[in-house]
């Protein structure tokens, strides 16, 4: 799952998956929020064994050492955190004390090569899981949030349960349109959200886990990959 922190990000790159290139300045989530509902959802954090920290940009997230803090206690496997590479934040020294071996950092290549060793040097010296991750090697085209019309050609895999605010999204980039207003979420149907209040969450987190679950939605059209268009950038658009 998913875990939006953040959806500040320093970047505005074009056709961002997630469309935080559309937000004018952003916000930082309350973490002390943000950890209350993960906990609301801990059996299915934990069932799953997997989680992912993104923002907007994580590194400028103030309260990242908070929600690792948190995280470290879950009985999982993994925690991802996704970092652009560019930002060396001022409290590192204290987050990777606090990460334990759950923790994979996913550096991007966007960053300049000072930023990126600085971050490797500092993860190697206390033994933290990280990566680069050259930035155009997996860039797979979305296209503006508009109607395209198109029909979908294939599986899309991009469809990662994704804890915004106070609602599980069956993708992130529909949590992004409904939170910059691109999308009604009454136009959403029921089986793209659920309402983190919701009394039978645990059950519909299962439901969405589902292989058959995942099957192309209503707002799918907004969304270029998983058509001719939506290919790898390296192959060519």
């Amino acid at each position: 799952m998913d875990v939006i922190l953040t959806t500040k990000c320093n970047l505005k790159c074009d056709g961002c998956c997630y469309l935080f290139n559309k937000y004018k300045d952003g916000e930082f989530l309350d973490a002390d929020k943000i950890i209350a509902n993960m906990n609301k959802i801990k059996p299915s954090l934990e069932k799953y064994r997997t989680i992912s920290v993104i923002g907007g940009e994580t590194f400028l997230y103030p309260d990242l050492v908070k929600i690792c803090d948190y995280i470290k206690d879950l009985d999982i496997d993994q925690c991802a955190i996704f970092t652009n590479g560019t930002i060396y934040p001022n409290y590192i020294e204290e987050l990777c004390k606090t990460m334990n071996n759950k923790f994979h950092i996913v550096i991007g290549g966007y960053g300049n090569e000072t930023v990126k060793k600085k971050l490797c040097d500092i993860f190697t010296k206390y033994n933290i899981s990280h990566v680069i991750r050259p930035d155009d090697d997996d860039w797979i085209e979305h296209g503006d949030f508009i109607d395209h019309k198109e029909p979908k050609i294939k599986f899309c895999d991009f469809r990662y349960l994704t804890l915004m605010k106070d609602r599980i999204y069956a993708c992130g980039r529909f949590a992004q349109a409904v939170n910059l207003g691109l999308i009604d979420i009454k136009n959403m149907t029921q089986d793209e959200y659920i309402d983190i209040n919701d009394k039978d969450i645990l059950v519909k987190i299962d439901k969405m886990m589902e292989e058959s679950y995942y099957k192309f939605t209503s707002t799918c059209k907004y969304c270029l990959r998983g058509t001719k268009r939506g290919i790898n950038r390296t192959q060519g658009s």
